[in-house]
């Protein structure tokens, strides 16, 4: 369209201090960064109304927190599946 290659327009725009469409999102907070890691990203992004990826990046780069585990109880249903396969098993475990 302009004759221009991709990184020659992220040049200029850079030398005009424009900023990149990642760069256009609201700035995080220091409050906002208090919470990256001690949740679920999926429920932090919903108290700080952003997305999902937005919170994963930000907690990778700012936190030391690789991964938050969440245990996730045995459903009703669940259970007593498992205890019909164990029960016909005679009692072993897999």
């Amino acid at each position: 369209m302009l004759g221009r290659t991709k990184f020659a327009v992220q040049l200029k725009r850079h030398a005009l201090g424009i900023p990149q469409s990642w760069e256009r999102g609201k700035p995080w907070t220091a409050k906002d960064e208090s919470l990256l890691g001690t949740e679920r990203d999926q429920i932090v992004a919903k108290k700080l109304n952003r997305s999902v990826l937005s919170v994963r990046t930000q907690r990778l780069m700012k936190t030391k927190v690789k991964l938050i585990r969440t245990t996730r109880r045995w459903t009703k249903q669940e259970l007593e599946g498992y205890w019909q396969i164990f029960r016909r098993r005679g009692g072993r475990r897999a």
